[in-house]
């Protein structure tokens, strides 16, 4: 249906005027910015004032003759809103809108009502309170709820204080009691709950909102049935988590009574009786990746902070640079409305950037300026004191101790950390339980599900577990459960392929952290402990810089006592961590986890070490070759097929070393085979790419580079960046040798993006490349730098400054055309100037298109315009 105002009208309402003829909105007769599609919706809103306007009669108007999502109407609508107030266009629920103004065409005046109204029920009885502000983010869950109504008596919203269950019953109340359709012909009564103390007076209440009487004598709750038995109502009981008990009395009544009387309930845990439909309602969504402006408002929790920030203070508006930070609030107050709320009215006062500074003090800084609201709602303190007093003992200390966690638990780790001598593990796993019914828990999907407490409910938790002295008891035993799991890890690490290793303890990275920070400085040795066995976890998710600071964060930690298997584990992973390091860090790692291991005993453990020894010193023919001998005298039969890849890994390396490249290939294919059979994918990657590198040395340009191509599309779904950016670098090598420049240039952006998110990692392989692009494009002066800078990264990881194999011919070639176009004593400044470049310069330098970046690059010490950094 399509609409078009009559030539020459024009609308007046309240302080504003609509002239369609001239596209113009004014505001006290003074012209108002307004986007061409807010103008659309607001002229049909004009047009048919009073009267629902549904959203395809919107979305038809505004978009004729295109499909476009239902969140674009939404984004207008809040728009018009922010323009002229929130209580104008009011919201049909799950239907359309309705212009709520009285409006003046210029010839007649329209009500906001249609004016032949329908005639009045015999028995009216909707005193569903107006809702003070649009509802906004739960149209599908107005739609749903509506839905459910027309086929079920009892439904039940739960979930947590604060995340809006009140307010969207009103919101499907009034559309039920607008509509007054069947099963509703009375309409809708409310009763708010929420202030009733004792329970013996909630069928009076209840008798009260839907305008009956429950009789006199000693049984309300029959009489109340009884006087609802001849009405077709929907009867919204609110806030019914403190007296559960009554209401359930009183629901069971009615069912068996009231034939055409159907309940809607919001409270924060179930009845728990077999004719109830629980819909558990959901927080606020937000985005979890990056968005601009106009995309972050289609999402509810977004929508709501702008709208109330907005009404609170006319200058903000939701704009690129902001957008973040709006995001980030949303998500630390885990789309729970009345927390977004709360931090919206606090953006006048702080901005949004100062509301997300202080969201750690959350409990001072969340408190309304409305203090005609009911008290659990003034602040966020309130409202989870709210739900904390309706706890028994037992769920008190479950819930407090459960804070310990971060980033969600599996049953097990919360049976270590909650249970003791008061409450045994069952009784635990049975309070959780609870818990998840009260919404105070919340329970993910799958056949090993985790749960989780929402942020503000976890800082809520620990605030409570300090207040009855449990927090560092608590802590000390989480700290210890985690050290369990992770001690269990290091043995799954060879029985488990590396998706189900990732699946299985990757959830628990929060988790090894906050044990970490609390064992650093409580507990060393577990620290230290914790630190080793969960290195191979950092590696296998790309966290490489973590592991590195977790690394040398331990080290002045070692000077304590540390029993000797524990050092000697935490040496093998720091080897395996600065495994790039050679001859700078890991060898000396390596030869420590070594000696201990001998010193103890420990085969297994000097086999590994022996590994990491032979990696620290691959350009070594004899050293290699003596650690493989020693390798192979220590395997035993028993062992799992996977911990022997370390061999095969090192007899990779002595090939290599030798300068038996082709042995080193039919090593490595042979080596990929075991890897694909115990699901070691990241042994398979690297495999994959020291094969590409073997034909690079050899100088087969082609089979390096489709070998690249098939690893980067083989990782981009595997989450391992570590092994991306060097598979990247390959690439990159390859394409520059043979002289693809777009191709290079495109592989140079990807490797940059990649490895800046791992400390420049890699840089060292891809930066004779760099340099060979920059001669490719005739950037002379580029690569004279980045070849320096080259060689100075090479000399970073080793005391040797020989580069792997595939990336010598790189080199060689820079420096045959560094000679031919510089001359030899041109390029060697260039180069010396280069050497003392940071990765961040080097990389402006590497993607420039000219030699502009090179304006801030050092010069070489004693050159003719005076030398020194720039």
């Amino acid at each position: 249906m399509s609409f078009a105002a009559p030539s020459g009208t024009s609308y007046r309402f309240g302080r504003f005027a609509l002239v369609p003829r001239e596209r113009l909105l004014m505001v006290d007769g003074e012209p108002c910015t307004i986007t061409p599609k807010a103008f659309d919706v607001l002229q049909v809103l004009l047009e048919r004032a009073g009267h629902l306007v549904t959203k395809n009669e919107l979305l038809d108007a505004a978009w004729p003759q295109v499909v476009v999502e239902e969140n674009n109407l939404q984004v207008q609508i809040s728009t018009l809103r922010r323009i002229l107030g929130p209580g104008i266009i009011a919201t049909v629920p799950g239907r359309g809108y309705r212009l709520t103004s009285e409006v003046f065409d210029g010839k007649t005046r329209t009500a906001t009502m249609p004016s032949a109204a329908p005639s009045a029920p015999t028995r009216p009885v909707s005193n569903v309170p107006e809702l003070a502000a649009p509802l906004i983010g739960r149209d599908d869950d107005i739609a749903a709820l509506t839905h459910l109504l027309q086929t079920q008596r009892l439904v039940t919203i739960a979930g947590p204080g604060g995340i809006g269950k009140t307010r969207l019953a009103q919101a499907v109340a009034q559309a039920v009691a607008a509509a007054g359709d069947a099963p509703f012909h009375d309409g809708a009564a409310w009763v708010e709950l929420a202030a009733i103390a004792d329970a013996a007076l909630v069928a009076n209440s209840i008798a009260a909102a839907a305008r009956v009487a429950a009789g006199p004598g000693a049984d309300p709750v029959g009489g109340l049935a009884a006087a609802l038995r001849p009405l077709s109502l929907l009867l919204v009981v609110d806030n019914a988590e403190h007296v559960d008990d009554a209401v359930r009395e009183i629901v069971h009544a009615v069912l068996a009574n009231a034939p055409n009387v159907t309940l809607l309930v919001t409270s924060q845990v179930p009845l728990k009786i077999p004719e109830e439909r629980v819909y558990r309602l959901s927080p606020l969504q937000f985005p979890d990746t990056p968005v601009d402006a106009a995309e972050a408002l289609e999402f509810g929790a977004v929508a709501l902070f702008c709208e109330r920030a907005a009404a609170a203070d006319r200058r903000f508006a939701l704009a690129d640079e902001n957008v973040a930070t709006a995001v980030e609030i949303c998500r630390r107050l885990d789309g729970v409305a009345l927390a977004i709320e709360l931090a919206a009215a606090r953006v006048p006062l702080l901005g949004v950037r100062g509301v997300a500074q202080h969201l750690d003090q959350r409990f001072r800084l969340l408190v309304s300026p409305d203090r005609t609201a009911p008290s659990r709602q003034q602040t966020l303190l309130a409202a989870l004191d709210w739900s904390h007093e309706l706890l028994t003992h037992p769920q008190r200390v479950v819930f407090r101790r459960l804070g310990v966690f971060s980033g969600g638990f599996g049953l097990d780790a919360a049976r270590a950390v909650v249970a003791d001598g008061e409450l045994d593990e069952w009784t635990v796993v049975d309070v959780i339980g609870e818990l998840i019914d009260r919404s105070l828990v919340a329970a993910g999907g799958g056949e090993n599900p985790r749960y989780g407490l929402l942020e503000s409910g976890r800082g809520y938790a620990l605030m409570r577990l300090a207040d009855a002295g449990e927090d560092e008891q608590t802590r000390e035993r989480h700290a210890g459960a985690m050290q369990a799991m992770f001690e269990h890890a290091a043995e799954d690490r060879w029985q488990l392929s590396d998706e189900a290793y990732r699946d299985r303890y990757e959830p628990e990275l929060d988790n090894l952290r906050a044990a970490l920070a609390w064992s650093a400085e409580h507990r060393p040795a577990l620290a230290i402990a914790l630190a080793a066995s969960s290195a191979h976890l950092l590696l296998l998710v790309s966290s490489l810089v973590e592991a590195r600071r977790l690394s040398e964060r331990m080290l002045p930690l070692l000077t304590i006592e540390v029993p000797d298997p524990v050092a000697a584990a935490f040496w093998t992973s720091r080897a395996a961590v600065f495994a790039d390091r050679p001859d700078k860090v890991a060898r000396a790692a390596a030869l420590r986890a070594l000696e201990l291991c001998r010193d103890i005993g420990d085969e297994r453990g000097a086999y590994l070490a022996l590994h990491q020894l032979a990696h620290s010193q691959r350009g070594a023919e004899r050293e290699t070759a003596a650690a493989l001998a020693e390798m192979r005298g220590l395997e035993r039969p028993g062992w799992p097929p996977r911990l022997l890849l370390a061999r095969h890994a090192v007899e990779v390396i002595v090939a290599r070393a030798g300068g038996r490249l082709d042995e080193a290939r039919r090593l490595l294919e042979a080596q990929i085979q075991l890897a694909i059979a115990t699901g070691a994918d990241d042994v398979v990657a690297s495999c994959l790419d020291q094969l590409a590198a073997l034909s690079l040395a050899a100088g087969d340009v082609e089979p390096a580079l489709a070998a690249g191509h098939e690893l980067v599309a083989r990782l981009r779904t595997r989450r391992n960046l570590r092994r991306l950016s060097a598979a990247y670098a390959v690439v990159l090598n390859a394409a520059a040798l043979g002289g693809s420049t777009s191709e290079a240039r495109r592989a140079a952006e990807e490797f940059i993006a990649i490895d800046r998110r791992l400390g420049w990692s890699y840089l060292h392989r891809a930066l004779d490349a760099l340099a060979l692009l920059a001669t490719l494009e005739g950037r002379l002066a580029a690569a004279g730098l980045l070849a320096g800078c080259a060689d100075a990264a090479h000399a970073a990881q080793t005391n040797f400054r020989a580069r792997e194999h595939g990336v010598e011919l790189t080199r060689a070639r820079v420096w045959e055309r560094l000679r031919e176009h510089l001359g030899e004593r041109a390029a060697e400044a260039a180069i010396d100037a280069g050497s003392r470049l940071d990765p961040e310069q080097a990389c402006r330098i590497a993607l420039a298109r000219d030699d502009e970046a090179l304006a801030g690059a050092p010069r070489r010490q004693g050159s003719d315009d005076g030398g020194g950094a720039a």
